[in-house]
């Protein structure tokens, strides 16, 4: 029995003080347990199954997976597995970065993140384009660091690799008509939403009027209007079959169209023809020459994180259980 009030009172808080820790502890625990889950251990370095299930809603969120029903869930028991694997990969190859001093450095980082937040034009496209991948910045980043850190490597591979004459030769011989010049128009064109657009236009030109104020005041291609529709010498294959065949059929100096494509109607004119040129041995070698430097530095690689991996100390806990 207890002796007294006051006394029962006291047992009773620190009953319940013992009760809510317990519990407190139970769901600490769980939780703990959630966030530190190992999905393997890579030469002392843990890779968790957070990281693992990050990285597999990405690839669904990128590529628009459900993984519904028994099907959907045994595919993404497939995906964490080869997401796994990449991932035991890329620790590796850091790893093995950091002991030959090849890791990219954030300066090399920064530059090709400016040059990829160039290509987009504005801020604003760049971050949308973020958000359509599901990326952050810092991920983004991670993942330029050991596309770069792999070029480093590569290039490291590629000092010691030689290429002989023979070589050099035997590849142009091969790659002979691939490594000329192809035919080349010179071009410049004006781009409009509708066919009836494209005539109002196409009769100004007919009166005389030039090509490259009107291409400035029609064009809706954003990227030239303001160079009269300049789109300099361009190859077959390039743009449309439909836009290339008219611009590759017309003689210097005519105008063609109006030609529908995806993007809209055009317009085309054609200032400058070039013919085809084939390759010249000499004036090719250099190019051919890193061409092979570059084949054989990346085979030289393979082989190199081939045996780097075999050698590499792993446990992975995504086995099922005999």
């Amino acid at each position: 029995m207890l002796k007294s009030g006051r006394g029962a009172i006291a047992v009773i808080v620190a009953v319940m003080g013992m009760g809510l820790a317990t519990v407190g502890t139970v769901y600490l625990t769980r939780a703990m347990a959630q966030v530190t889950a190992l999905a393997a251990v890579v030469n002392g370095e843990a890779i968790y199954q957070r990281d693992v299930e990050a990285e597999v809603e990405l690839v669904a969120f990128q590529y628009g997976l459900t993984f519904e029903g028994q099907e959907g869930q045994s595919q993404r028991q497939e995906l964490k597995r080869a997401v796994l694997d990449q991932l035991m990969d890329r620790k590796i190859l850091m790893q093995e970065a950091r002991r030959l001093g090849q890791v990219a450095t954030d300066y090399e980082v920064d530059l090709r993140l400016a040059a990829i937040r160039e290509q987009f034009g504005s801020e604003e496209a760049f971050q949308e384009a973020l958000a359509a991948r599901n990326l952050s910045l810092l991920n983004l980043r991670e993942r330029i660091r050991v596309d770069q850190t792999v070029n480093r490597i590569i290039a490291m591979l590629a000092t010691g690799e030689e290429v002989r004459e023979a070589e050099v030769q035997e590849y142009f011989m091969k790659h002979r008509g691939e490594l000329g010049e192809p035919e080349q128009v010179h071009v410049r064109h004006i781009l409009v939403r509708t066919e009836a657009e494209a005539k109002v236009v196409e009769g100004k030109l007919q009166r005389g009027e030039d090509f490259a104020t009107l291409a400035r005041q029609h064009s809706i291609d954003l990227d030239t209007k303001e160079k009269g529709g300049d789109l300099g010498f361009i190859t077959r294959g390039q743009y449309e079959e439909a836009f290339t065949k008219v611009a590759f059929g017309l003689p210097a100096g005519q105008i063609g169209g109006p030609v529908k494509t995806s993007q809209g109607y055009h317009l085309i004119q054609v200032l400058e023809r070039k013919p085809a040129r084939p390759a010249v041995y000499e004036e090719v070698k250099e190019r051919i020459e890193r061409t092979l430097r570059q084949q054989k530095a990346e085979e030289r690689f393979d082989r190199w994180f081939r045996e780097t991996r075999a050698k590499a100390k792993i446990v992975r806990f995504d086995r099922p259980k005999e």
